[in-house]
């Protein structure tokens, strides 16, 4: 006779799943629908998670497998406390706990030594729960991508958190978990529209920015760490972690995510996690850049001492970068191809462009 397993699963009034049975990643069981975002619909986003510290929403965070979880280095300040870190599971509204919530505490933090300051490399940690979760209909991880996965600028995606509906604004009415579309920009064109802007900071190559260049709709205050995410083949997979950005709804100035595509191998070395090669991504309807790309090329503009020529066209290539020693991952870019004085014929360089990045220093506390 063989072997009967029982699994016993203590619930709270609704259907819970044993992880071979409901395994599958990035498979909310209804359809989806911050800034200036909409209220989401249960259970959609059954990955969202709320980080607060001493009761308080302090950031997002996407539940990557039953005891861990993925957000953004910044939301944790030195000295740890972990006592003082709750993580909120299957929440809908901040504040409300419902007969579907988990609340746990925290076992310890992964985070990264390189990064210090907003705008640096590596704004990436890893939480572990101090104990394992059950999946639910309310509870499930995100599907995370390969390395070699490359989602194109202008895919449409989704950010949700709980931030700010506005610089100056208060959080949602009610607390009710937000959802918004917007699309993905690469971090070179993201550079190019920060320095019209009239801004100095970098975009890193190990980020990828969303939103648009009007400034409606991106990351605000409170949505820090949380996932953004693409639906590829009515599966969802997390593409960034929400990082930093200027103004919650400035024009030029985008949200800047880290890319978790390039720490593939980061991740790896802390859990066994499925990294999904995504293939069969369909093409943008979208431009890659919006107006800013319809527009800003058009003509010779200068802007806080750039001058953008107007004999200058631009194509996007996969570029790898050694990430985290040994880890590559193919980064999207958007490079410059000088046209001929004919302007008939485009003749493509990358020479002048020097990747560089730092190997990834952790540190285990």
């Amino acid at each position: 006779m063989g072997t009967l397993a029982v699994l016993i699963l203590i619930t709270t009034g609704h259907k819970a799943f044993g992880t071979t049975e409901f395994s599958v990643c990035g498979s909310p069981m209804v359809p989806s629908q911050i800034d200036g975002g909409t209220d989401a619909l249960v259970r959609a986003w059954p990955w969202q998670v709320s980080l607060q510290y001493s009761g308080s929403h302090r950031c997002g965070g996407s539940l990557i497998s039953p005891e861990w979880v993925l957000t953004a280095m910044h939301c944790f300040t030195r000295p740890f406390l972990l006592s003082n870190y709750k993580v909120y599971l299957g929440m809908y509204s901040l504040g409300v706990i419902s007969p579907y919530t988990v609340v746990t505490d925290v076992n310890y933090i992964i985070t990264n030594s390189v990064y210090a300051n907003t705008g640096d490399i590596g704004d990436i940690a890893l939480v572990r729960l101090a104990k394992p979760v059950i999946y639910t209909e309310y509870i499930r991880p995100i599907c995370l991508p390969s390395s070699t996965t490359i989602f194109p600028c202008g895919m449409e995606c989704w950010l949700t958190g709980w931030g700010r509906t506005s610089v100056e604004g208060s959080l949602p009415f009610n607390g009710t978990l937000q959802e918004v579309m917007i699309p993905l920009i690469d971090h070179n064109t993201c550079q190019k529209m920060y320095r019209y802007g009239g801004s100095n900071e970098s975009i890193q190559v190990e980020k990828i920015c969303a939103g648009y260049y009007d400034g409606q709709n991106h990351s605000c205050q409170g949505d820090s760490g949380g996932p953004l995410v693409c639906k590829v083949q009515d599966v969802w997979y997390q593409v960034g972690i929400a990082s930093w950005g200027i103004d919650c709804t400035a024009s030029k100035f985008l949200g800047v995510y880290t890319l978790v595509t390039a720490y593939q191998n980061l991740i790896s070395t802390y859990l066994s996690v499925t990294f999904n090669d995504v293939a069969n991504i369909s093409t943008p309807t979208r431009t890659c850049g919006d107006n800013f790309t319809d527009t800003l090329y058009t003509s010779a503009t200068t802007h806080g001492g750039t001058v953008l020529e107007p004999s200058t066209a631009y194509t996007t290539t996969d570029v790898p970068v050694e990430i985290n020693g040994g880890s590559t991952a193919y980064v999207q870019t958007r490079v410059s191809v000088p046209i001929t004085s004919e302007g008939s014929t485009i003749t493509s360089s990358l020479s002048h462009h020097h990747w560089m990045i730092l190997v990834i220093l952790l540190t285990l506390i």
